[in-house]
């Protein structure tokens, strides 16, 4: 017999600390902007309901304390002064936000972040493989998981949006809208139960971003860190499950006849996943295909089929890749290596699996 039961997000998981793998240190007048608005926004902290034994992401919504830790870690390795990056403040006014230091890494933010960050994960990847370990080093590399960042592309906040980024998600929506066919868009996901607590940011009408995605909307409180990762992580699974899926699917016959291994291919689609995170779906899927009409089994290692595809591929970006620019070629061909590196640097100071 199912029970129903009420998780508050703002307290479950309380656990002593096995640990102290982060240290948190005091705030200061220069860094602790974040801290009202954070513990009014954790005080607000909805409470999902959810079914009992069967609940679909129960797990995802704990607060393990080594998670506490990453996610604090993830910030401390972003830079204190941003270094490519600017850290902006935005008023309430909504003007051009203000240039500040890096905001305090605190208990409250560090907490906050990490409650949002698997609740809006629990809603958007429900009914798919995808899980929040999955995209958590994507992040950590992107911003740190810090709320307030803007690169000097314009990309904004814990995913990075670019404007770009945000009218393709809104033109999934506007399409969606009455036929709710696929997993990702709004209109599918306000109906789930794993989603109770966001009925706003999915049911209000689509923001108008034709002409200019300001900043303060997608890297400010109260509306962050939920709106930002609604785009971001609803993103991600589009690209994951249908973008990314289209070149492997079609090239799995030609990758098994390679000897790569099913969990070698598994791989590889995370890692086509993440690059179009940065390099864009279009071109990605055109250089995949491409290549995998030009590779052949002679040119892998016996060793390490996936990682020696893998290898040949990043070298076929660099020179494929529709890019004018050396840079940029080479921006998207080293693209998944840093996100790995940064989970790697992580655990490594953590002493311990993030996720």
């Amino acid at each position: 017999m199912k029970r129903t039961v009420f998780l508050s997000l703002c307290v479950l998981g309380w656990l002593p600390w096995a640990v102290q793998a982060f240290e948190f240190k005091p705030c200061t007048p220069a860094n602790e902007y974040l801290e009202e608005g954070l513990k009014s926004l954790s005080a607000q902290c909805h409470e999902v309901q959810t079914k009992l034994p069967d609940a679909p992401g129960l797990e995802a919504l704990s607060r393990p304390e080594s998670e506490v830790a990453c996610i604090a870690l993830a910030m401390s390795r972003f830079s204190e002064k941003g270094v490519g990056y600017a850290y902006k403040k935005c008023p309430s006014s909504k003007s051009v936000p203000s240039l500040v230091d890096r905001p305090c890494i605190s208990r409250t933010y560090v907490e906050t972040v990490l409650d949002r960050y698997k609740a809006v994960s629990s809603c958007v990847f429900q009914g798919s493989t995808i899980t929040h370990r999955e995209t958590f080093p994507l992040f950590a590399l992107e911003s740190g998981f810090h709320l307030n960042v803007t690169s000097g592309s314009g990309c904004r906040g814990l995913g990075q949006l670019s404007k770009i980024a945000v009218q393709e998600m809104d033109a999934v929506d506007t399409a969606d809208l009455e036929i709710c066919e696929k997993p990702y868009s709004r209109s599918t996901l306000r109906d789930q139960p794993s989603c109770a607590g966001f009925e706003k940011q999915l049911s209000a009408p689509i923001p108008d971003h034709s002409k200019k995605l300001g900043e303060c909307e997608v890297i400010a409180l109260p509306e962050n860190p939920d709106a930002n990762l609604l785009y971001s992580l609803r993103l991600y699974r589009m690209l994951k499950d249908d973008k990314a899926a289209s070149p492997i699917q079609k090239n799995h016959a030609r990758l098994k006849a390679l000897g790569l291994t099913e969990s070698e291919i598994n791989t590889l689609h995370i890692r086509i996943a993440r690059l179009m995170y940065n390099g864009g779906y279009p071109s990605i899927q055109a250089t995949f295909n491409s290549f995998m009409r030009s590779v052949s089994a002679k040119s892998l290692s016996a060793a390490s089929r996936g990682e020696s595809l893998w290898n040949l591929y990043k070298a076929h970006i660099y020179n494929h890749y529709p890019a004018k620019g050396q840079a940029r070629r080479k921006e998207v061909r080293d693209y998944v290596s840093k996100i790995e590196s940064a989970k790697a640097q992580i655990e490594e100071r953590g002493g311990s699996e993030c996720f």
